[in-house]
C-alpha cells in the first residue's frame, strides 16, 4: 500500500513539473495567479495522501515521498503567492527571475528537508518539511522585497522629476503663446527632429568621408544648437521649417545610403561616381544648415550691427570732443585770462 502511495506522489509531482514547466517557459510573461492555482490543486490529493501515510505509519520513522513532492510543491505556492503580489505592486521584471530561482531551490530544499527529517516520525516528519519551507521562503524573500521597495522608490523620484521638467516645458510653451494642440504638434515634430539628428549623427560617424565633411562646416554641433533655439523659442516653428522639413530629412536619408554603398564589398566606377555626388550633395546640405542657422538668428545680427554702429558713431562723438578739448589748449596752454 505505502508502495503504491509513494509512486502515486512520484507520478503527481512529474505531470506538475510538465506543466509547470510549459507556465515557466513563458518567462517574464508568465502568469503567478494561475501558478498559484496550479499548485493547489495538485496539494490536495499530495496532502490526503500525507494523511494517509500519517494514519498507517503513525510514530514510524520513514522517508515520505509524499511529503517531498508537496513540500516542494508548496514552496512554489508559497513562492508565486509572495511574488505575484510584489510584481503586481512593484512591477519589476528582475523579480521574475529570482522567483524561477526561487522554485528551483524550494525543490532542492524539500529534498534536503527530508534527510534531515527520514529519522522522525511519519506524522512530524510531514508537517515539520512545511514549516520548515514556510520560515525559509519567507524569510529569503523580505530582503528582495526590500529591494524592490527601493528601487520602486528611485524609479518614483526619478519620474517625478521627469514629470516635473516635463512640467515646466509645457508651461515655457504656454508662456510663448502656444496652445494645447500646438504644443502636441511642436513636440511631435522637436521629438522627429531629435531622432533625424541622432541618426545623422551616428551615420557620420561610421564614414571617414562624412566625418571630413561634418567637421568642415560643425553641422552636427550646429543641428543640436538649432534644435535648442527652437525650443527656446516655440512660436518660432514656423520660420525654421526648411531646417525641419527639407534639410534634417534630406540629410538623414543621404547619409544612410551613402554609409550603406560604402560598405559595399564590391565597387565599380558608376559605384564612385555615386558615392562623390553623394558627398558633393551632403556638402551643400551643411552649408545649408548653417545659412538657415544664420538667418533664424538674422535678427540678432542685425541688433548687434545696430549696436556697433551706435558705439561708433558715440566714438567719433567723443573723439571730436576731445580734438576740441586738445585744440583749446594748445591755444592757451595755461588758461591765464580765466585765472582769479
Amino acid at each position: 500500500m505505502l508502495i503504491i502511495l509513494q509512486l502515486v506522489a512520484v507520478i503527481i509531482g512529474m505531470i506538475y513539473c510538465v506543466v509547470l514547466g510549459k507556465e515557466l517557459y513563458k518567462g517574464f510573461s508568465l502568469n503567478y495567479s494561475y501558478i498559484a492555482k496550479l499548485s493547489s490543486i495538485f496539494l490536495v490529493p499530495l496532502w490526503i495522501e500525507g494523511m494517509i501515510v500519517v494514519l498507517l505509519c503513525g510514530r514510524e520513522p520513514m522517508m515520505s515521498l509524499a511529503a517531498i513532492v508537496s513540500s516542494g510543491i508548496f514552496g512554489v505556492l508559497l513562492l508565486s503567492i509572495l511574488f505575484g503580489g510584489m510584481k503586481q505592486i512593484f512591477g519589476q521584471k528582475w523579480l521574475t527571475i529570482i522567483f524561477i530561482i526561487g522554485i528551483v531551490c524550494a525543490v532542492v530544499t524539500a529534498v534536503f528537508f527530508i534527510e534531515l527529517t527520514e529519522n522522525s516520525p511519519a506524522r512530524n516528519q510531514f508537517m515539520d518539511v512545511h514549516i520548515m519551507m514556510t520560515l525559509l521562503i519567507i524569510g529569503c524573500t523580505i530582503p528582495f522585497a526590500g529591494f524592490a521597495w527601493v528601487l520602486s522608490l528611485l524609479k518614483n523620484n526619478q519620474t517625478s522629476h521627469i514629470a516635473y521638467v516635463k512640467s515646466n516645458k509645457i508651461q515655457h510653451y504656454r508662456e510663448h503663446g502656444l496652445s494645447d494642440s500646438d504644443i502636441d504638434f511642436f513636440r511631435s515634430q522637436m521629438a522627429e527632429a531629435k531622432e533625424r539628428i541622432e541618426n545623422s549623427e551616428k551615420h557620420i560617424q561610421a564614414v571617414a568621408k562624412l566625418r571630413i565633411i561634418e567637421t568642415r562646416h560643425n553641422t552636427i554641433d550646429v543641428a543640436k544648437q538649432f534644435f535648442k533655439d527652437i525650443v527656446a523659442e516655440p512660436e518660432r516653428l514656423p520660420q525654421a521649417g526648411v531646417f525641419m522639413n527639407k534639410l534634417l530629412p534630406s540629410l538623414e536619408d543621404l547619409t544612410a545610403k551613402y554609409v550603406e554603398i560604402s560598405n559595399h564589398v564590391a565597387k565599380n566606377k558608376q559605384t564612385y561616381l555615386i558615392l562623390d555626388k553623394s558627398a558633393a550633395t551632403i556638402e551643400k546640405l551643411c552649408e545649408s544648415i548653417t545659412e538657415q542657422y544664420l538667418q533664424f538668428h538674422q535678427s540678432v545680427y542685425n541688433d548687434l550691427d545696430d549696436e556697433i554702429k551706435l558705439a561708433n558713431k558715440n566714438l567719433s562723438k567723443a573723439n571730436d570732443t576731445i580734438n576740441d578739448d586738445v585744440d583749446s589748449l594748445v591755444d592757451d596752454p595755461f588758461a591765464f585770462d580765466d585765472f582769479e
